[in-house]
């Protein structure tokens, strides 16, 4: 399995992951995944352009490092402004923002926007549908 394919498939499973746990009532949790599952989106994007990946969080910088191979990913910009602040700010209580059922169902609509936004860019690259396989299973 190529690499990207490997964090591709790390960023469906966070999805998936989001989804249940907002079906489950927890909802920030499911914030913590979808930021993730975009994390590893891009990541995903940064490997399949054989850039190197910064040891970051941060989806708005990896979203920068995106458009420097692709300019229109500037069209996911308010999907990944959205989602940067949920990498710690549902984990940890001194900097915890509470998410709602309707804000838990806007950042999972956000994830799986920039994954499939990212799955359409390296299939247009490659000419090749993009499967994503879960590597551990």
């Amino acid at each position: 399995m190529r690499e990207h394919d490997l964090w591709l498939s790390f960023a469906y499973e966070d999805l998936l992951s989001a989804e249940a746990l907002h079906e489950k009532s927890l909802y920030n949790s499911s914030a913590y995944h979808c930021q993730q599952s975009a994390e590893k989106s891009l990541k995903a994007f940064l490997v399949f352009k054989n850039s190197s990946i910064p040891r970051t969080h941060n989806v708005v910088h990896l979203l920068q490092l995106c458009g420097v191979h692709e300019k229109d990913f500037k069209k996911i910009m308010i999907n990944t402004a959205r989602l940067e602040p949920f990498s710690t700010a549902t984990r940890y209580p001194d900097n915890f923002i509470e998410v709602a059922k309707d804000k838990s169902l806007m950042l999972i609509a956000d994830a799986k926007k920039i994954l499939d936004f990212v799955v359409s860019k390296i299939e247009a690259s490659t000419g090749h549908h993009q499967m994503i396989i879960f590597p551990r299973i």
